[in-house]
């Protein structure tokens, strides 16, 4: 059977494996230690941005979080149904990195496919608090 990928896609690291046990969430690896899918248990994803959870990493970075419901809804498939294609493999995914304007930060940006269907999110990085 020929592989679907686009060029551009690549077999992640780790895709479908189960989260970590100190991750204590419902989750599993989409790309081993940069992205993970998670059950948030919220119901209904709400439309508009979102926040999300976040795993530190050995090396001080951080694993980001993509709710399982608000991803499978932009895909028009179940949550379950988002999972076993994780698992499988057929959920294809690719990325990349853009400084935000003013620096301080950066923004990853991930395109998510499964079959035809297409959905984007971005995570931003490393920005600044500050105090009013």
């Amino acid at each position: 059977m020929a592989d679907s990928r686009r060029p551009e896609e690549w077999p992640p690291e780790g895709q479908g494996e189960a989260l970590p046990d100190f991750a204590k969430v419902d989750g599993e690896w989409i790309w081993r230690n940069y992205l993970f899918l998670y059950q948030s248990g919220g119901g209904a994803p709400q439309p508009g941005a979102a926040l999300t959870i976040r795993l530190e990493r050995t090396d001080g970075g951080n694993a980001v979080g993509v709710d399982a419901d608000r991803l499978a809804a932009q895909l028009g498939l179940s949550a379950a149904s988002l999972r076993a294609h994780n698992r499988a493999g057929t959920l294809f995914i690719s990325g990349r990195r853009d400084d935000l304007p003013g620096g301080g930060g950066s923004r990853a940006t991930y395109r998510f496919r499964v079959g035809n269907a297409e959905a984007t999110m971005a995570f931003e990085e490393g920005i600044k608090g500050s105090r009013a």
